[in-house]
């Protein structure tokens, strides 16, 4: 969505909607779109709902939306929260893990829209200073509103529609991301990354989706479905220490509200989750 003044710029051939000060500049905080009246194609910033119901497991996402009416096609470049009710203290230590992998690169204000979600979620001041710790010191930090979530920076989607096929949603087209921070522990690392956020049939009432990060020793695979009102996570992982953590919490403390998350071994969910990467 975007509100403010709705305004046709001559030059672009496009009506642009936003606040004042978006219009005057895309660097503010707020929601802006365009629509050319030439291709009627679209494009957008601010922050993005991606269209799905994921009941207890709530997404909020920051970036670039783009939209080809030739191709009619949907592209996104984001910043994503996602809060889970888990075991904080167990996605902590990963995240220490992670960011402990020498090889990987490290995060990238300019080629991602961290700045833009941090600017968003905490304001100017807080993601000023994040950006600065970073850049000048090497300093991580992580301002309080991104603590509570897994946060994802550089995710790239594009609309996944493939005539015959049933499965339709949003689809990673590149192979990695940046983890920023895991419930406030920074990892400020770009890791090897695949994402699918599926939007269920409406006589199926179940959206759902996919996430991997696949660093060498440390892979993860996060399999999220919704029944009705229940959603289940089940996690794949070739970390032996992880999974010994997940299966030491009891069955009552990996259930929240309508949440579950548990470890799988049946490896057949991560396989046909790869197989949209192929078609």
């Amino acid at each position: 969505n975007a509100r403010g003044l709705l305004q046709y710029n001559e030059r672009s051939k496009e009506f642009q909607i936003g606040s004042v000060d978006k219009l005057m500049n895309r660097g503010e905080a707020g929601s802006y779109l365009a629509l050319n009246t030439e291709t009627c194609s679209l494009n957008g910033d601010g922050k993005i709902d991606l269209g799905m119901n994921y009941g207890d497991v709530s997404i909020e996402s920051v970036g670039v939306v783009n939209y080809d009416s030739e191709k009619k096609e949907t592209t996104m470049n984001i910043t994503s929260k996602i809060n889970m009710p888990v075991d904080k203290g167990l996605f902590e230590d990963l995240a220490v893990k992670l960011a402990a992998v020498e090889d990987l690169k490290p995060l990238d204000f300019n080629t991602s829209t961290v700045e833009q979600a941090a600017l968003e979620w905490a304001g100017r001041s807080a993601a000023d200073k994040m950006k600065a710790a970073f850049t000048i010191n090497g300093e991580k930090t992580v301002p309080k509103e991104m603590q509570s979530a897994l946060t994802i920076s550089g995710i790239k989607l594009t609309s996944f529609d493939v005539k015959g096929m049933r499965e339709k949603g949003l689809i990673t087209n590149t192979e990695d991301a940046y983890i920023v921070s895991m419930y406030g522990e920074p990892v400020y690392k770009k890791v090897p990354f695949k994402a699918f956020f599926q939007k269920a049939q409406p006589e199926l009432n179940a959206d759902k989706f996919g996430i991997q990060i696949n660093v060498p020793t440390l892979d993860y695979y996060f399999d999220y479905s919704m029944e009705k009102k229940d959603g289940l996570m089940r996690i794949i992982s070739g970390d032996p220490e992880f999974v010994e953590q997940v299966n030491g919490i009891k069955d009552d403390k990996r259930k929240v509200k309508n949440f579950k998350y548990q470890i799988e071994t049946a490896t057949i969910y991560l396989s046909k989750f790869l197989r949209y990467f192929t078609i």
